[in-house]
């Protein structure tokens, strides 16, 4: 299963760095959309950490590249 780098900003201003799968992130996503924060997610399956946008479907997160192009979802 695919890692990435995951960014956090919550509203206080604590900023956390983790690694975390794909359905860890969703969870992490739906908990945001209620609390808010920020958040930078890289994935690590390249030579150079590339970032990736989660984005919103209807109900359905995704990760896309900078292109939107999808990584997962």
């Amino acid at each position: 299963m695919k890692q990435y780098l995951v960014s956090y900003k919550n509203t206080d201003g604590a900023k956390f760095h983790s690694l975390k799968t794909w359905p860890e992130i969703q969870k992490m996503l739906r908990i945001m959309e209620e609390v808010g924060g920020e958040v930078r997610i890289y994935r690590l399956d390249k030579i150079d950490p590339e970032r990736v946008w989660p984005y919103k479907v209807k109900d359905t997160y995704m990760l896309g590249d900078m292109y939107r192009n999808i990584v997962e979802g």
